[in-house]
């Protein structure tokens, strides 16, 4: 269908369930830096010793590296991206390229 797809999520990173409910046509789940100055969740890697190994950038502070985000957006086949009523525009908003593939409802409480 799609191969090798990257899905890039943004200011939604903390809604996001897990990496393990994307299809299999996706090869990777990136973050885009959308203001959020705060470390990111990792997919799974056993190299690094699972879950209980860490990356050289994690820290104690909750401090944020450049070496999380995707710097090419280029690279992105997807955005997901929750659009409620806010006073900042959403990142999907701001990049014209964008096309809607789907929109589904969220309940909002």
């Amino acid at each position: 269908m799609f191969p090798c797809s990257v899905v890039c999520v943004g200011s939604e990173w903390h809604r996001f369930p897990s990496s393990f409910f994307v299809p299999d046509y996706v090869s990777e789940v990136c973050w885009i830096n959308d203001g959020f100055r705060g470390l990111l969740p990792l997919p799974f890697n056993s190299t690094l010793g699972g879950t209980a190994g860490a990356p050289h950038y994690f820290n104690s502070k909750n401090k944020a590296s450049d070496v999380q985000y995707l710097r090419d957006l280029e690279a992105c086949d997807f955005l997901v991206e929750l659009q409620l009523q806010r006073p900042y525009p959403s990142r999907g908003s701001d990049l014209p390229t964008w096309e809607v593939v789907a929109a589904l409802p969220y309940l909002d409480s």
